[in-house]
């Protein structure tokens, strides 16, 4: 079958849009590797090491909450919270100011797993980043994230 080119047939601003997507793509897959090998001589799955982190920073939240920073659905963080609980990671506690909600907080162990491994997991994304010095990865999160913002606010209209 011979190979048809529609991409010539696009405006320069569709190829450079589609140019952008596919390397930020493949950026992206590549970075993941990186921060999943670094989690992978833990006893949990890589999105389990995301919410300990993410609790380990913000403090205890509301699964709401904890969804949005970790991009999981309610239902799989769900699982996973039972699942953390169950090592003795995470508990549930009630709200003060909201008894409806519940806060998920790390326990003892779940803080001293995930403070033990933070630092070797910044090491080795700090060298799969690497090849960008400190100021263009500064400029990169802050362009990467105005496109993120942007597209995001595409997907309400």
């Amino acid at each position: 079958m011979a190979k048809v080119s529609t991409e010539s047939q696009l405006s320069a601003e569709n190829q450079s849009a589609l140019h952008l997507f596919r390397v930020l793509f493949k950026a992206s897959r590549v970075l993941e590797q990186h921060s999943l090998r670094s989690t992978e001589k833990l006893s949990i799955c890589p999105s389990d090491f995301y919410i300990l982190e993410a609790i380990l920073h913000k403090g205890p939240m509301p699964i709401s909450v904890i969804a949005g920073k970790v991009l999981l659905t309610l239902g799989s963080l769900s699982v996973a919270i039972d699942r953390l609980e169950e090592k003795a990671l995470v508990v549930r506690q009630a709200d003060p100011h909201d008894k409806r909600t519940k806060l998920i907080q790390l326990t003892k162990t779940g803080e001293k797993l995930v403070a033990a491994h933070f630092k070797s997991h910044a090491d080795a994304l700090t060298e799969a980043m690497s090849g960008l010095s400190a100021q263009e990865q500064s400029n990169a999160a802050k362009l990467i994230k105005k496109l993120g913002l942007a597209a995001a606010m595409k997907l309400q209209t």
